[in-house]
C-alpha cells in the first residue's frame, strides 16, 4: 500500500454548492430537450492566518493527484478548482494572511445524458421501430408513430432519409422530413408477422449518421408464398470443385433445388440435386469452363420461388502462375494459434496452423502476371502476407 502524507491544518470548508452544466436543445415546436447535464459538488475553503511558506506548501499539496479532506463537514477526495487566493494586508507589510480557494468533490457523478457521451461520431443513436398494427395487402398505410420519437439525436439540423424498403412485401415506401413513414403493401401478398418494412437514416450536419429498421405485420391472401434465395456466392475449393451458398428468405423453405448448366448451353442440365442447408458443393468441374448454377426455393405444397442464377468459372491452373509468399503471424492481443487456407500450385486447398511469431513461405496459385493469391483466407487480421517471387 503506498505511503500517504497526513497533516492537520487550520482550514475550514463551508458553503457547499452544486453547480450544473447543461446542454439543452430547443426543438422547432418551441419545446426543449436536455441533451446532457452534469452536477458538481464544491466547497469553499478558508485558511487561518498563515505565513508565505505555509501557503506555498499548501498550494503544492492541493495540486496533487490524490487529496483527501477529513473533517466534520467534508470527508472525501477533492481537486483544486480555480485559483488559491491569499488576502495580504497592506498595513505594516503583515507577514501572515488568510487564503481562500474552492475544491471540487471527486468522484461525484450526477449526470443526465440523453446522448451518452455525445462525441462527434455518436451524435445520433437510432432504435429499431415496431408496431402491432396489421396492414392488408394492396393498402397504403401510415406508420402510427414518428420514427425518431424513440431515438437520441444530439445534432441540429439533421436530415431523415429512406435507405431501402422491402420489395418482397411492399410496392412503395417513403419517409418525410418529420419522420412519418408511408408504405403500400403488395397485392397479392402473404401473411407475415414482424416483417422488415424499411430502413431509415438520420444524418447530422457533420456527416455522422445512424440507421434503424422499421418492423410491421402484413395480412394477405397468398398462402404458398415463397421468396427466392438471396445473393448466391461461389467459393472455389479446388481446380475441380466449388461451393455455392446463399441467404434464406421468408418463409424458410422446405428444401432448395439446384441445377448446373454450361453457360454456353442453358437448355441442358449437367448436374442437379436438392439440399436442406443453403449451400451445395459441386464437384467434377473443369478449369477454364464457364458454368451457371440455378437455385430455387421449395416452400412445400408445390410452392416454388422464382429461380436465381450465378455464373462462374475456375481460372486455369498453370505452373507459370505460381507465386512464393511469406506469411507472418505476429499477434498484438490474443496469441492463440491461428490458421490460413490457400490454393497451392496444383489447384488444391491447403490448411496450415500458425503459432505465435511464426513466419513461413508457401507457393500459391496467382493470376497470370499478378502478385495476389487466387485464394487465401486467414483466421486473424494479425496474419500478413507478402509476395516474394515466382515459384
Amino acid at each position: 500500500m503506498p505511503y500517504k502524507n497526513r497533516i492537520r491544518l487550520p482550514i475550514m470548508f463551508t458553503k457547499p454548492q452544486f453547480p450544473v452544466e447543461r446542454n439543452v436543445f430547443r426543438k422547432a415546436d418551441g419545446s426543449s430537450k436536455v441533451l446532457s447535464m452534469i452536477v458538481k459538488n464544491t466547497y469553499e475553503g478558508s485558511t487561518d492566518q498563515l505565513p508565505e511558506d505555509w501557503h506555498r506548501k499548501l498550494v503544492v499539496a492541493l495540486s496533487h493527484d490524490e487529496v483527501t479532506i477529513e473533517n466534520e463537514r467534508l470527508m472525501s477526495d477533492v481537486v483544486l478548482a480555480g485559483d488559491y487566493s491569499i488576502s495580504w494586508e497592506d498595513f505594516l507589510n503583515k507577514p501572515i494572511a488568510p487564503a481562500s480557494f474552492t475544491v471540487e468533490v471527486t468522484p461525484f457523478n450526477a449526470t443526465n445524458n440523453n446522448c451518452q457521451t455525445c462525441e462527434e461520431m455518436t451524435q445520433v443513436y437510432l432504435v429499431d421501430d415496431y408496431t402491432d398494427e396489421v396492414w392488408a395487402e394492396g393498402t397504403t398505410n401510415i406508420y402510427p408513430d414518428v420514427l425518431t420519437d424513440n431515438d437520441s439525436i444530439c445534432c441540429h439540423p439533421y436530415t431523415i432519409s429512406l435507405v431501402w424498403f422491402n420489395t418482397n412485401y411492399f410496392a412503395s415506401a417513403s419517409i418525410d422530413a418529420n419522420g412519418i413513414l408511408t408504405a403500400t403493401v403488395l397485392n397479392p401478398s402473404p401473411t407475415v408477422d414482424d416483417v422488415q418494412i424499411a430502413s431509415y437514416r438520420v444524418t447530422c450536419a457533420d456527416g455522422s449518421y445512424d440507421d434503424a429498421i422499421v418492423y410491421g405485420n402484413v395480412s394477405g391472401s397468398t398462402i404458398n408464398f415463397c421468396l427466392p434465395p438471396v445473393g448466391p456466392i461461389v467459393t472455389v475449393v479446388s481446380s475441380t470443385e466449388v461451393n455455392v451458398s446463399w441467404d434464406v428468405g421468408l418463409p424458410t423453405p422446405v428444401q432448395w433445388i439446384w441445377e448446373l448448366y454450361l453457360t454456353s448451353d442453358l437448355g441442358t442440365i449437367i448436374q442437379s440435386g436438392t439440399v436442406i442447408p443453403p449451400s451445395v458443393d459441386i464437384t467434377g468441374l473443369s478449369s477454364g469452363v464457364s458454368y451457371t448454377c440455378v437455385v430455387v426455393a421449395d416452400c412445400g405444397g408445390g410452392s416454388l420461388s422464382t429461380p436465381v442464377s450465378v455464373e462462374f468459372d475456375i481460372t486455369p491452373f498453370a505452373g507459370s502462375t505460381c507465386g512464393n509468399f511469406q506469411v507472418t503471424y505476429i499477434p498484438y492481443a490474443d496469441d492463440a494459434p491461428q490458421s490460413i487456407s490457400y490454393m497451392d500450385c496444383a489447384g488444391d486447398i491447403q490448411n496450415v496452423e500458425l503459432t505465435y511469431a511464426q513466419v513461413i513461405e508457401r507457393c500459391m496459385l496467382i493470376t497470370p502476371g499478378g502478385t495476389t493469391p487466387i485464394y487465401f483466407v486467414a483466421s486473424s487480421s494479425d496474419i500478413t502476407i507478402l509476395y516474394l517471387a515466382l515459384c
